[in-house]
């Protein structure tokens, strides 16, 4: 394989050996690497194969843009996923993971968490991949000293049960998991709307 662009020390799109784009991740493999150079395939550790220019650029646009400690965190927590749930997950979700963990962060530490209504069904109809969030919660809080709500162990226990649809391409797992996101969002604001006094002595008239 060799290097088209230097995403990241941990990330590169590469042509392979019928001249298909690639992105190729795994630790240091592209530290002190330019474009034309080859890879090192011992260091490869995941391979996100091109199957349609818009998934494609929004990994690659979303490995530019978060901090690598996101991406090599997800991916530890969907390699203890894989040994906990004895199963071979789609590694794409690991860049979605990735992205969630990084927000989830930061709207955290601002003070505006986002709730999740469907976190009691979850543990009862994911057990064993809301087991797998709370494991996470648990790394997370290791490398970034801070303690995410429960809530967060079911976002990524759906994004660990997205995940483990074997023939899922790309550009599926990643609308997937922002319909799944985009759902929590509307049912959760309307919950607050609902919770305001406002709606509250409205809704007493009708």
């Amino acid at each position: 394989m060799r290097i088209c662009r230097i995403l990241t020390n941990n990330a590169l799109v590469v042509l392979d050996e019928k001249g298909k784009e690639q992105i190729v991740c795994g630790k240091g493999i592209g530290y002190k690497k330019r474009p034309g150079d080859n890879v090192d395939d011992k260091l490869v550790e995941t391979v996100y194969v091109k199957e349609g220019d818009q998934s494609f650029e929004q990994i690659r646009r979303t490995l530019e843009a978060l901090p690598e400690e996101y991406l090599l965190l997800a991916q530890h927590i969907v390699e203890a996923a894989n040994v906990s749930l004895n199963m071979k997950l789609n590694p794409v979700m690991a860049v979605s993971l990735a992205d969630h963990l990084f927000y989830a962060i930061q709207r955290f530490l601002e003070g505006t968490p986002i709730a999740n209504s469907l976190t009691w069904e979850i543990k009862r109809f994911y057990q064993k991949e809301y087991e797998v969030g709370l494991m996470a919660l648990d790394m997370v809080e290791s490398q970034f000293k801070v303690r995410l709500p429960e809530s967060e162990a079911a976002f990524i226990a759906m994004h660990i049960a997205n995940g483990e649809t074997d023939d899922s391409t790309m550009e599926e797992t990643f609308a997937i998991t922002k319909i799944i996101e985009d759902i929590w969002y509307v049912c959760t604001s309307v919950l607050r709307w609902m919770q305001t006094p406002a709606t509250i002595i409205g809704l007493s008239h009708i």
